[in-house]
């Protein structure tokens, strides 16, 4: 592959990749126009798509990273039936084809990975129930270990029996679009995004919902440096439930709280401070 990150105007490129089950994921990489120091593989959360995170990518560009982010199969332009995977496996396979394909075209550089809201459970399973060899660090913000309200043990108990027969059926997300941002240009963007949907199967809910525990409970078995943030304004996912996960991952944990942030902490009127805030931690790393 020719070195992609020359001075040059295009800094942009599509990624196309085949996962299992045959999906056929979507997505887009960011390069910088100096050489890049490292490489962030970027996982997003329930509902949405890479295309939401072009300021973070040009932001952590101009600091000299890579930016890479794929649409989850369910998701943005990929293929699958909205909202819906198999299992949570498949949605790992989706972030292991990603992390595969930065490492085969920047073979050198430091790899990061960066999960939001269902995409910082996505990573933390990963780094968990696959293999962290391949990065440096990870960074999770609001990630969704738990969810801001306690689901009833009645509900839980419905939807993993959905789940079991019928776990395809997709139903509403319930999320409450004015709690993503204090932005309301934010808010409105992503009310009319054409390529954001308000779907979850019920085999993803059932997964996500044990997924998280599971990796607040077993976070000690991390073995890279992590980042955890958190707005305590978020009422989407739980920031306790993150205090808790960076407490039990002990010494290779790092919890940020941002007071009176809600759920996506990148596209509050402070975004700049948060994204500063992870490149300077990844530069820590280094």
């Amino acid at each position: 592959m020719e070195t992609p990150f020359k001075n040059t105007a295009h800094h942009l490129q599509e990624i196309r990749i085949v996962s299992s089950g045959s999906a056929f994921l979507r997505g887009l990489r960011w390069l910088p126009l100096v050489k890049p120091k490292g490489v962030v593989v970027h996982i997003h959360g329930l509902g949405e798509h890479c295309r939401r995170y072009r300021h973070v990518a040009d932001h952590i560009n101009k600091k000299g990273f890579i930016f890479q982010s794929l649409d989850l199969r369910g998701h943005g332009l990929s293929s699958g039936k909205r909202g819906h995977a198999g299992s949570l496996e498949y949605l790992l396979d989706d972030a292991e084809q990603s992390i595969i394909s930065a490492r085969k075209d920047f073979q050198e550089l430091p790899l990061f990975m960066y999960g939001h809201s269902m995409g910082g459970n996505i990573v933390a399973n990963y780094l968990l129930r696959r293999s962290s060899s391949e990065l440096k660090g990870a960074i999770m913000t609001s990630p969704w270990f738990r969810l801001a309200e306690e689901i009833p043990a009645f509900q839980v108990k419905l939807v993993n029996m959905i789940a079991g027969l019928f776990p395809a059926l997709t139903l509403p997300n319930g999320l409450n679009v004015n709690d993503i941002s204090s932005d309301p240009e934010v808010v409105e963007a992503y009310g009319t995004d054409p390529l954001v949907h308000s779907r979850i199967s019920a085999r993803i809910m059932s997964d996500l919902y044990a997924s998280g525990l599971y990796a607040i409970e077993n976070a000690r078995d991390i073995d890279i440096p992590v980042l955890v943030m958190h707005g305590d304004e978020d009422k989407i996912t739980s920031y306790d439930g993150s205090k808790l996960f960076t407490q039990n991952a002990g010494s290779n944990a790092v919890f940020k709280s941002w007071p009176g942030m809600k759920h996506e902490t990148h596209n509050e009127p402070d975004k700049d401070v948060v994204l500063n805030y992870i490149v300077k931690w990844m530069e820590s790393v280094l």
